[in-house]
């Protein structure tokens, strides 16, 4: 793993898709067709109820505030809370997702659809499983499996957050091109998305801390009925990107790191 830089360093990267903090603690493993998404054993559900409402939330949303993250515009969650949906933004952070399931959304679980890393540390796997984490399927079969384990989820009112971008940028401040195959579950399952950005914030006392983290929470998009599954994908995509371009425009933020784009061809 990469020493943990400070504040002004440099990120060089060669393109978008790069995984710019060279993360080695766990390996991605590739998911069996058998994976099982959905443990139905009455013990672990027990545990995984208690786990996330009891203990995760609640102590996490404190780590949350103490770290200064802020919530804006709540309104747009409230509009949404007689329906699944998907969430999506910039990922920027390891404390994105934990705000958003702490601070900002109470009444449902949020479930976080990410690599299948944590799934090689003992144990881990079965806390990252119980707090909502639904790893990536590789295979055809896998995949499948996984489409239905949301669109149960869906049903059920909750909600899942995708990151369209990938990997985390630590304090990026501009939006990354998305993968467009993150918005084919939304039109699948014909349900809105919530968008939100991210804005670093300086601090004003103790700035030798990491900065502050504004999530400002976007309207929500919905599907168009007239449009094929194909198109919607497209549509919510596309919208999805510049309403989160055009919102984070308008705040000013504060450069942490710097990122360099260096050549393709460079070692």
């Amino acid at each position: 793993m990469k020493k943990i830089k400070k504040r002004g360093e440099i990120f060089y990267y060669k393109s978008f898709d790069e995984d710019v903090q060279n993360l080695s603690f766990a390996s991605r493993v590739e998911l069996k067709d058998d994976f099982v998404y959905e443990n139905k054993n009455i013990f672990y559900k027990l545990f995984s109820f208690i786990l996330y409402w009891f203990i995760a939330k609640p102590i996490l949303a404190l780590v949350c505030k103490i770290r200064g993250i802020s919530i804006k515009n709540k309104k747009y969650i409230k509009e949404l809370r007689n329906t699944g949906y998907f969430i999506y933004g910039n990922h920027i952070s390891n404390y994105d997702a934990i705000s958003i399931n702490t601070l900002a959304i109470w009444s449902k679980k949020v479930y976080l659809v990410a690599f299948s890393d944590a799934l090689t540390i003992p144990f881990v796997k079965y806390i990252a499983k119980g707090l909502g984490m639904i790893p990536l399927g590789n295979s055809i079969k896998s995949q499948i499996n996984m489409m239905k384990y949301m669109e149960k989820i869906i049903k059920k009112k909750q909600c899942i957050l995708i990151y369209p971008e990938g990997h985390e940028w630590p304090y990026y401040t501009s939006i990354r091109p998305f993968k467009e195959g993150a918005f084919h579950y939304p039109s699948k399952f014909n349900c809105p998305i919530l968008p939100f950005v991210q804005i670093v914030k300086e601090r004003k006392i103790f700035k030798n801390l990491k900065p502050k983290l504004e999530i400002r929470f976007l309207k929500p998009i919905y599907p168009k009925e007239d449009l094929t599954i194909k198109e919607n994908k497209e549509y919510l995509m596309n919208n999805c990107f510049n309403e989160m371009h055009e919102e984070i425009k308008k705040h000013k933020q504060f450069e942490y790191y710097k990122y360099v784009k260096i050549d393709e061809n460079s070692k």
